[in-house]
């Protein structure tokens, strides 16, 4: 199973660090939503409201729990609440499992997922969702997601 390490500094700021990567994530893990809400990303589970929209990162493959919980920092602030359950329920699609070695492995795999779905019969709009997710990733540096699989989605 993959390790991770997860640190809270004084800073507020989540700094994520991976076994199979060098790379880090860092996040805002309390982040205040589009209408308001103050968010608590240290927990598994949240609440979006006035919905009681819920969002367990329990439920996202390991690898990823950390760069869901970054993505919903960084689009709670200009996304809807129904937005980023959808989004939410894109990562729980996402399943790297615990075949994948190494980096560039973990990579193929998340790269295979993207491709699969962009090929979907999926929407338009949602397909536009998921190349912004994605190339916010490769622009923030996360780890597992390659910059030369941007130019082909």
């Amino acid at each position: 199973m993959m390790q991770y390490n997860v640190v809270l500094s004084d800073t507020q700021l989540t700094t994520v660090g991976f076994d199979k990567s060098d790379k880090e994530i860092v996040y805002d893990p309390y982040p205040v939503s589009q209408n308001g809400q103050p968010l608590d990303l240290t927990k598994t589970k949240i609440h979006l409201l006035p919905e009681r929209i819920p969002i367990n990162f329990e439920l996202i493959d390991p690898i990823l729990r950390e760069h869901a919980k970054a993505w919903i920092s960084f689009a709670c602030k200009s996304y809807s609440n129904f937005s980023l359950m959808n989004h939410w329920k894109f990562f729980k699609k996402l399943e790297v499992g615990d075949e994948a070695k190494n980096e560039s492995e973990i990579e193929e795999t998340i790269e295979q997922q993207f491709r699969e779905l962009m090929t979907s019969d999926i929407s338009a709009t949602t397909k536009s969702v998921l190349r912004t997710m994605y190339s916010w990733f490769v622009e923030e540096s996360f780890p597992f997601l390659m910059t030369i699989f941007l130019t082909c989605i």
